[in-house]
């Protein structure tokens, strides 16, 4: 099965010489792409045991159970990363594009026009008020 983790690269080297892990992390939560290695303290086999790096690289065993439960999760690979993304449940939920009020994905039917909460936190960074499932 394709995921995201098959293909981008596990890290990205800043111009200070810092590692960071994607950049698409940054609409996550603040600091979310850090990782607190520099390519002049630390080595690449101490970037790939950084905890959302191994969970990223692990493919379908890094998803989340309602991931692992869908029919469709073949086809998806659970989504973008930083998509499932949830205030105290970390990367592991679906992807937040499923937890959005729209129409019910076929394999998510308890999802979408009514069916989504709100979260209390309040806005996100981005002004949107975000949704979990």
């Amino acid at each position: 099965m394709r995921t995201e983790s098959v293909g981008p690269a596990p890290a990205v080297i800043e111009t200070d010489g810092s590692i960071e892990q994607s950049d698409s992390l940054k609409v996550a939560y603040e600091g979310a792409p850090e990782t607190g290695l520099d390519v002049f303290r630390h080595s690449f086999d101490d970037v790939l045991d950084e905890p959302l790096i191994r969970q990223r690289q692990a493919g379908a065993d890094g998803l989340g159970p309602a991931c692992g439960r869908c029919p469709l999760v073949a086809v998806c690979g659970g989504g973008l990363f930083a998509h499932r993304y949830a205030a105290g449940s970390g990367f592991r939920n679906p992807s937040g594009l499923l937890r959005r009020p729209g129409p019910a994905h076929p394999a998510h039917p308890g999802l979408g026009p009514g069916r989504s909460r709100r979260t209390t936190a309040g806005p996100a960074r981005t002004g949107r008020q975000g949704y979990v499932g």
